[in-house]
């Protein structure tokens, strides 16, 4: 199940870096609403990735304990067959105890 927001529906990597920022800063259900209906405005309906983010969320509960970007590693294939390491990025919310 993935949870991100794709490169595809959402191009510029530091308004993702931003709004990745905003969902795990909301503090109540009615914040990740609000953030819902302005990525819809903005940039079109929520693709299956994001409502999963979204999801992950909001089972986190408020506020998720922090949002840290792992770096992945993706084969990408050249027209020579030469696989290159393409690096991601993928959202992980890493729930804390205290």
């Amino acid at each position: 199940m993935p949870a991100l927001i794709p490169e595809d529906y959402l191009p510029d990597i530091n308004s993702r870096l931003i709004l990745y920022k905003r969902i795990a800063a909301a503090t109540s259900d009615n914040e990740l609403r609000d953030l819902q209906v302005e990525m819809i405005d903005r940039f079109g309906l929520l693709p299956v990735q994001v409502k999963n983010l979204f999801l992950v969320a909001q089972l986190a509960g408020p506020p998720c304990a922090f949002l840290m970007f792992l770096p992945l590693f993706s084969f990408s294939r050249r027209k020579n067959r030469i696989p290159w390491l393409v690096p991601t990025l993928a959202p992980i919310c890493l729930l804390l105890t205290k």
